[in-house]
């Protein structure tokens, strides 16, 4: 299964047990999404490609008893609409979650207008908007189960690749967060598909004497101090690594963390540059050219360790 698959799976399983669930889309298709059409005509809507509409018709139906699940590319439903998205869902705090498919450098090859890099840190932005980033398709469940339990505006980052599953579709995961690996050395703190790549530099750096504990955060908003106390842990030093422009995301929620806290361990952040990434961009060149493969995570590691 992969992660559209697995997110309109889950969305179907709401839809037959709610009848106020339903799916808005910006000219999208999936094929689990098609299957929900043909079943419930009346409850999927196709707005075409107009997503600022589209986020003020979500708010209309929300206002109207409706749970509603809105579905488009990443790069286009958190910034070409974040003013519809602010006032019509979040100021009055209704009932939309917004699925931005293909986030961070899922298009990479397509270019700047494809590359959701800074939709975490403008999502971030939004009183009442929860945030989600599920690094494989069975965490794309259990988000969407917690956003729908959550009842209020949330964001789901819906990733394109095929990866192995590291969550169990029956395991408990409230929190927000779980703990993948334990050690004492380094607390690598990791979201979205980068999780996959963290836990290979986890295996590199044991060769070299260092334990990592690696901690997968796949909700980012609400993510008060009590919990980022409970996933850092007490080691000498934290690393977070993030598939998103380096300046304002995850990284930089952790640091204001530390900030606050008395002896607190050092801190590098690891991410995209804060930069426009234009020609064949595509998601493995850029993860080569940063450092954010196994082993090039596991060097930086090692250098400031």
């Amino acid at each position: 299964m992969d992660f559209r698959d697995s997110v309109f799976e889950a969305i179907r399983d709401l839809m037959r047990v709610d009848p106020a669930v339903m799916v808005v889309t910006n000219d999208m298709g999936a094929m689990v999404l098609d299957q929900i059409r043909e079943e419930w005509p009346g409850r999927v809507v196709n707005v075409g490609i107009a997503e600022q509409n589209m986020m003020s018709l979500c708010g209309g139906l929300a206002l109207a008893g409706r749970k509603v699940f809105a579905f488009g590319i990443a790069a286009h439903v958190a910034t070409r609409c974040w003013e519809q998205i602010k006032l019509d869902i979040c100021a009055p705090n209704l009932p939309v979650v917004i699925v931005g498919v293909g986030p961070g450098l899922a298009y990479g090859n397509d270019g700047p207008t494809h590359h959701a890099t800074e939709d975490l840190a403008l999502m971030a932005t939004l009183p009442n908007m929860a945030i989600y980033n599920p690094c494989d398709p069975i965490n794309t469940i259990q988000c969407v189960r917690l956003a729908y339990a959550q009842g209020g505006p949330g964001y789901l980052r819906l990733d394109k690749e095929r990866i192995e599953p590291v969550y169990e579709l029956d395991e408990d995961v409230s929190q927000g967060f779980k703990v993948l690996r334990e050690g004492a050395d380094v607390t690598i703190l990791s979201t979205g598909v980068l999780t996959i790549q963290v836990l290979k530099a986890a295996a590199l750096l044991e060769e070299e004497g260092i334990m990592a504990r690696v901690v997968d955060v796949f909700r980012l908003k609400p993510l008060d101090d009590a919990a980022i106390e409970a996933f850092i842990g007490t080691p000498k030093r934290v690393v977070t690594v993030e598939e998103h422009n380096i300046s304002n995301a995850f990284g930089a929620r952790i640091a204001l963390h530390l900030a606050r806290r008395a002896n607190a361990p050092p801190l590098t952040t690891l991410g995209l540059p804060d930069a426009f990434l234009f020609g064949s961009a595509s998601r493995a060149w850029v993860h080569q050219a940063s450092g954010l493969t196994p082993d090039g995570l596991a060097a930086t590691i090692i250098s400031v360790s």
